[in-house]
């Protein structure tokens, strides 16, 4: 994680104009989900990224950018957010290896399989068949709590931008 003091537009401003705007400087901090330890042992979407928000707006900082793997963005999913959506048992939570690939896929899978009701998740997506509804699934769960997130964050007076490994913004 490091923090990024510059004027947000300072590349578009010659050295010698003045800027009047307060708002032109933000104080940003680069940090990816993962670097926010919770009890499963990696941070996600749950109550430590909204901690984290917290935080930076008790410390002025005013600008998130995220970073966030675009093959890894099922970890950021929330176990307890699913859990507190009766899709997930604390004791599923809890007795998974969330590191390990498949057993956090079986886990996913089991929120999907407790989430699938076929009319309401097809008239979800206007009647459309996706094909592949657990991929769905996951991009749904992903966007509704960076969503939520992100809407926080906006009360609090920080910005949230998403930048994939890649180096492009997404969401």
């Amino acid at each position: 994680m490091y923090f990024d003091f510059k004027n947000r537009r300072g590349s578009a401003q010659s050295s010698d104009s003045k800027n009047t705007d307060d708002r032109s400087e933000m104080r940003t901090v680069y940090t990816s989900l993962s670097e926010l330890p919770n009890e499963y042992g990696i941070g996600s979407l749950g109550d430590e990224a909204y901690a984290y928000v917290d935080f930076l707006a008790q410390t002025g900082i005013s600008r998130w950018i995220m970073r966030v793997k675009t093959d890894e963005f099922m970890y950021c999913i929330s176990l307890d957010l699913l859990r507190l959506d009766g899709l997930l048992t604390y004791a599923e939570c809890k007795t998974s290896d969330v590191f390990d690939c498949a057993e956090r896929d079986a886990l996913l899978r089991t929120a999907f399989s407790r989430f699938w009701k076929p009319c309401s998740y097809s008239d979800f997506f206007n009647g459309e068949h996706c094909g592949d509804e657990y991929s769905a699934f996951l991009l749904f769960e992903y966007g509704t709590q960076l969503a939520a997130l992100k809407e926080y964050a906006k009360r609090r007076g920080v910005t949230i931008e998403i930048r994939s490994d890649k180096g492009c913004e997404v969401l």
